[in-house]
């Protein structure tokens, strides 16, 4: 073989090696995607990000999410551990005025890796999203999962060179009464969701 020909090959080859296969996400501010799984639905609760809450750090992993049809919800994500086959994804919002003070969390426990959707309503409640608003460290209101509506949660891109896994979601949760002291939206939907972390 000409040695051209071979360093073009491996020149191409270190190339597509270096290529991060997981694209970038959309931004908040961009128009919604064509294929919307977000309906709007009036009886929703309107919610409000709090001026006073912040994402965090999202240079490591961040989720993006239409909240109650008419709120952009973005948080700092991440990966707290794993198992051989499982993740446990969480992300979190913080207060603005005090240092490591979380607002509310959203949490993804046991998530099977690979391509195929995770059907959320045939799985047993603690391998289930759960929410909660929070001071600090203590609970204010949570949420479970309300499984009338079709949640579902699948891994998009794994990309194990760059080490970067991407994701697209929807749940619906309902508060729970009994948690906190149970004041808050009766329900949160998040729809449009995506996921960006480095692993």
């Amino acid at each position: 073989m000409d040695n051209r020909y071979l360093i073009i090959l491996i020149i191409s080859l270190i190339l597509a090696c270096d290529k991060d296969t997981c694209p970038e996400m959309s931004k908040p501010t961009d128009p919604k995607p064509k294929v919307s799984n977000c309906v709007r639905d009036d009886s929703l609760p309107f919610v409000r990000i709090s001026p006073f809450d912040k994402a965090g750090d999202t240079s490591n992993g961040y989720t993006l999410a239409t909240l109650n049809y008419y709120t952009s919800y973005v948080g700092s994500a991440f990966i707290s551990h794993t198992s051989d086959t499982e993740v446990f994804i969480e992300s979190m919002y913080y207060y603005t005025l005090i240092p490591n003070c979380i607002s509310s969390w959203l949490n993804f426990p046991k998530l099977k890796v690979g391509h195929d959707t995770i059907n959320f309503n045939t799985l047993p409640n603690l391998s289930t999203p759960t929410f909660s608003y929070l001071d600090c460290d203590f609970i204010d209101a949570c949420y479970d999962m309300d499984k009338s509506k079709n949640n579902y949660f699948v891994f998009t891109c794994i990309d194990s060179m760059k080490r970067i896994l991407t994701a697209e979601f929807f749940c619906q949760l309902k508060i729970d009464p009994k948690c906190g002291s149970g004041r808050g939206p009766e329900i949160l939907r998040f729809c449009d969701g995506q996921i960006r972390i480095k692993f």
